[in-house]
């Protein structure tokens, strides 16, 4: 098979097997394997381990790295920041020698092999409102959303569960700017932190639903309070049933009938 036509039988799956495998796994085909066979945490690629040993096989038939054939220099740039980042955390680790503190803390929940991440989190949450900046700085941070770089795109759920703990009223707006990410996951774990955060949470999204012009801001600000088992809430609800503006937003209209219903 030549470069050429390798080259026009890849795809987007073959770029992020590569991507992965350069970030993650040091250009190994054969350590990504290992670790995907033994089912451990990882990212949720939407390749089989068949496709992996596939495209490692046909790595090996052409005799060279087939990531320059495939990956785009700007694929490359990214897989390079992500080395930066694991990188820095591996230096933070060196340089307290095994002592602990927030840093340490945080970056073991971003690196964490834990699915549930239950000892980091509380590692975390031991500090307190200390660890509130750390912790937003992760649901905002559009690197840790990705499932290229450490943490594989779950650091952000365990630091929206953590802030939820914390009953963290700082982290109420980015914790539904995540609501807007449009990932059911990111979205269950804003929605649960917001509800365990209480009072401030529902101040600030009922101003959300009744702010004008309307527009999703306001859906999603009243699908989140279909969460809040609250007399407030259903009463805006049923005002905001009655405004002409309301009316003509179909979803808006239905996420409010069924949270004044209850």
């Amino acid at each position: 098979m030549t470069d050429t036509e390798y080259f026009y039988l890849a795809d987007e799956e073959d770029k992020a097997i590569l991507m992965h495998r350069d970030a993650h796994f040091g250009g190994s085909f054969d350590v990504m394997l290992e670790y995907y066979r033994e089912e451990k945490k990882g990212a949720v690629l939407p390749s089989s381990i068949a496709h992996i040993e596939a495209l490692a096989a046909q790595e090996k038939a052409l005799q060279q790295n087939i990531a320059p054939l495939i990956l785009t220099g700007a694929d490359a740039e990214k897989v390079a920041a992500v080395r930066m980042m694991y990188q820095s955390l591996q230096a933070l680790y060196e340089q307290l020698q095994g002592k602990k503190n927030i840093a340490t803390a945080i970056s073991d929940l971003i690196v964490t092999e834990d699915e549930d991440a239950t000892k980091e989190i509380d590692a975390v949450i031991s500090y307190g409102q200390e660890a509130v900046p750390y912790l937003i700085n992760i649901i905002e941070s559009a690197d840790l959303q990705d499932p290229l770089f450490p943490g594989y795109g779950y650091a952000p759920l365990y630091a929206a569960k953590a802030l939820g703990v914390l009953k963290a009223e700082k982290a109420v707006q980015p914790l539904f700017l995540l609501l807007k990410a449009d990932d059911f996951e990111y979205g269950e774990a804003a929605i649960e932190a917001l509800v365990a955060i209480g009072a401030p949470a529902k101040q600030f999204l009922l101003r959300q639903v009744q702010s004008k012009p309307i527009h999703d801001t306001n859906v999603l600000a009243a699908s989140a309070l279909n969460y809040f088992d609250d007399e407030e809430v259903v009463r805006v609800f049923k005002e905001l049933l009655q405004d002409e503006d309301v009316k003509k937003n179909k979803m808006l209209v239905e996420y409010l009938i069924i949270g004044q219903a209850r």
